[in-house]
């Protein structure tokens, strides 16, 4: 019962640091009109909301790769997808929440 308890508060803190993300910038097709995720408090939810982003902006994609990028003081997640039979690469600024 313990253990349930602790996975519901998990479940809820989660919903609720996500629900504390927007998304800015661009629409991710370069690093200079890269989505920007603010609000995340660290990677975990910072990475959750770059899936959240593509399953609102792809839905039923295909994830292809992911590589971490830098560009002189910024850092960028590029994830390739597949969707509707084209390929995709979408960049996000992780500036904000990388190494926390």
């Amino acid at each position: 019962m313990k253990f349930m308890w602790v996975a519901m508060m998990f479940g809820l803190f989660a919903t609720t640091a996500l629900a504390q993300i927007t998304y800015e910038g661009g629409d991710g097709t370069s690093m200079a009109n890269a989505v920007v995720i603010a609000g995340a408090m660290g990677e975990s939810d910072g990475v959750d909301s770059e899936y959240v982003w593509l399953d609102q902006n792809f839905p039923g994609y295909a994830s292809d790769g992911q590589a971490l990028l830098q560009d002189s003081a910024k850092v960028y997640d590029l994830l390739t997808i597949h969707h509707q039979g084209k390929k995709y690469e979408v960049y996000f600024d992780i500036t904000g929440y990388f190494g926390k």
